[in-house]
């Protein structure tokens, strides 16, 4: 895609440039953003837990690393999104990742 073509996405036009939804149906109502995230983290827990599972991780363990793989990500996203001056985000995932685990070692 061109960088003139990401430009008419974020101005609310299709890469043909008519406007988003022109001639188009409405869609059905959409659940509250909240709502929607959370799916999308539940969705992605799923995924990984599958990975995990063609791993030969075994269930219960599949599904703890996959959810707490979900909360390290939500965490370090929300951390590095308020920070004024961010560094990299794999420094930030790496660090909450390194919370976690001092937290649950009792350290």
């Amino acid at each position: 895609m061109a960088g003139d073509d990401l430009g008419d996405v974020a101005q609310g036009h299709t890469l043909d440039g008519r406007p988003c939804g022109a001639g188009r149906p409405s869609s059905p109502p959409t659940p509250k953003p909240q709502e929607r995230e959370l799916i999308k983290l539940a969705s992605i827990a799923a995924a990984l837990a599958a990975g995990l599972r063609r791993r030969a991780v075994a269930e219960p363990y599949a599904i703890l690393a996959a959810e707490t793989g979900v909360a390290v990500f939500k965490t370090a996203f929300e951390r590095w999104v308020d920070d004024p001056d961010p560094p990299d985000f794999a420094h930030v995932v790496r660090d909450t990742f390194d919370a976690l685990r001092a937290v649950t070692s009792g350290r």
